[in-house]
């Protein structure tokens, strides 16, 4: 075997071991497109995130499926402008902000708290 012979052998792996590698290429690939197409559905009781609209930031109200950065200002904008504190009692008053709609508010309804003791909004102190 001469030493350009050798050189060329190198050059080239061998077909089984590449036709190894790309066959374990493809099944890492496979798996893994398995497993983020086939999420598994969470619990009620696995979903521990809460989030309190009459607290919650911006960025934490994102957090919430359909909320992007526009909805959170919204969301802020109405409780930072609200007459009655808290500004929301329940997940029907997010509807009162601008472009959240019925099917938003029962999107994120399971993934709300809201202050359980505060007085009622007409209340004196």
């Amino acid at each position: 075997m001469t030493a350009e012979t050798q050189t060329a052998r190198d050059r080239h792996p061998q077909p089984a071991a590449a036709a190894g590698t790309a066959l374990l290429l493809l099944a890492g690939l496979l798996a893994a497109t398995w497993s983020t197409a086939n999420p598994q559905p969470i619990t009620r009781a696995e979903l521990t995130l809460r989030i309190n609209p009459n607290h919650a930031t911006a960025a934490e109200l994102q957090l919430l499926p359909g909320i992007g950065p526009t909805l959170a200002e919204y969301i802020v904008e109405y409780r930072e402008n609200a007459a009655a504190k808290p500004a929301f009692r329940n997940a029907d008053d997010l509807a009162y902000v601008h472009r959240i709609g019925p099917t938003t508010v029962e999107r994120i309804r399971e993934m709300l708290r809201f202050d359980s003791d505060e007085p009622p909004r007409d209340a004196t102190p």
